[in-house]
């Protein structure tokens, strides 16, 4: 059984020139949500009521919070003699989060993107399309022997991907979608026996339409509701929303920020400053 606490949601480090840091820390709700706009960090509570800008000097993304309810985010570095950073497609590579570390220190992943750690040991990671299960577990060891494990792809969507696990290890949420866009989010019930056995599909959300694009679903930390961000081109509906699973899967989800992007939900406990 996969225990789903995490002490630090590290980020992989998908690229040359970057900088990991503590970007901020304030008195976090009895649940909260981060996520980026305009390249700087905030921190919501999950009605979108009470929001604190953290970081003033932009360029971050992907942020997250630890079990205190520290936030780390990834900087980028500005283009110094001519050198720029870029990304590397396809390719997880871990580093520690104070300072950037070669992949051969831990070791890397190549064709698979989206990791997102289960728990101190494992990171949660998905392929795009190479014929192969779509979910798959990467270990990264120091002197680079990482150990790997394919899970699962589901039969009835061409493609899974951006998923997290909620922190009690009982439900796994996705993107899922006919291609790279991910139009719909899909929950999963994990039972004893996974993995190595598949999870059950137990509701998905989607846009009447199908137009819409979800990313970055993830769970409050009593899986009573989902933050993700949604893009909707044309109709002004892009920002960060937050689902309410307290009557199952019903209801419509709510916009909490407009505008932004790469939500992490936060801690259960408020956060003691150090």
């Amino acid at each position: 059984m996969i225990t789903a606490m995490r002490t630090i949601r590290l980020m992989a480090l998908l690229s040359i020139a970057m900088t990991m840091g503590l970007v901020g820390m304030d008195t976090a709700h009895a649940s909260s949500i981060v996520y980026t706009k305009g390249g700087d960090v905030w921190r919501s509570s999950p009605d979108g009521r009470h929001q604190t800008r953290l970081t003033r000097d932009g360029g971050y993304s992907s942020p997250s919070q630890d079990d205190r309810g520290r936030v780390y985010a990834v900087q980028r570095d500005a283009p110094v003699g001519g050198i720029t950073p870029y990304d590397l497609e396809d390719q997880v590579v871990v580093s520690r989060s104070d300072r950037f570390t070669p992949d051969s220190t831990f070791g890397y992943q190549r064709s698979y993107r989206d990791p997102t750690w289960v728990n101190n040991r494992e990171l949660l990671v998905f392929n795009y399309g190479l014929l192969v299960e779509q979910a798959a577990f990467f270990a990264p060891k120091p002197a680079g022997d990482p150990s790997f494990g394919q899970w699962f792809s589901d039969p009835d969507v061409a493609q899974i991907g951006d998923g997290e696990l909620s922190r009690d290890g009982h439900l796994l949420v996705l993107g899922a979608g006919g291609g790279l866009d991910l139009n719909n989010i899909a929950i999963y019930r994990l039972s004893a026996n996974t993995p190595p056995d598949a999870p059950e599909r137990v509701c998905t959300y989607h846009s009447k339409d199908g137009s819409t694009v979800y990313a970055d679903p993830t769970f409050s930390p009593r899986r009573d509701a989902l933050a993700f961000a949604q893009d909707a081109p044309g109709k002004r509906a892009d920002g960060v929303y937050v689902w309410s699973l307290r009557r199952g899967c019903t209801g419509t989800a709510r916009r909490i920020a407009r505008g932004a992007v790469d939500p992490d939900c936060g801690p259960a406990r408020p956060a003691r400053p150090r």
